[in-house]
């Protein structure tokens, strides 16, 4: 099963949707603080994707992009940069993030990614 890690302020309704959109299919690892997000990741390096909202808790979208950039660093996967606001995920992008939209949209943009991360697995390399 594919697993994704979520990194966001909180538990919210916007969880319950993903879980259940997922069931069964894909393995949603929960992190709400910028500080346990590379560790999390570290222990779960085999995920498939990292979605990150542009605003952790009371933290600066600067500490999330300071975040989009050593995850980066460390996931050569896709980064998907959550927020409603339209220059928060652009600079979550320009900080190292792949793509980027808002929470109504991201059950859409997971399910692209996902699906391209599996054709680009397939797909024999020259």
């Amino acid at each position: 099963m594919e697993k994704i890690i979520l990194i966001e302020s909180n538990y919210n309704s916007h969880h319950d949707v993903l879980i259940e959109l997922f069931k069964g299919k894909l393995e949603i690892i929960s992190v709400f603080s910028v500080e346990y997000a590379v560790e999390t990741f570290l222990r779960h390096k085999d995920v498939s994707v990292i979605v990150l909202a542009a605003r952790i808790g009371n933290r600066e979208s600067t500490d999330c992009n300071l975040l989009a950039g050593v995850l980066k660093e460390l996931f050569k996967g896709p980064i998907i940069a959550i927020s409603e606001l339209p220059n928060l995920v652009k600079e979550m992008i320009d900080a190292g993030c792949t793509d980027g939209c808002s929470r109504d949209r991201l059950n859409t943009l997971l399910l692209e990614v996902l699906e391209h991360e599996r054709i680009k697995k397939s797909t024999p390399t020259a």
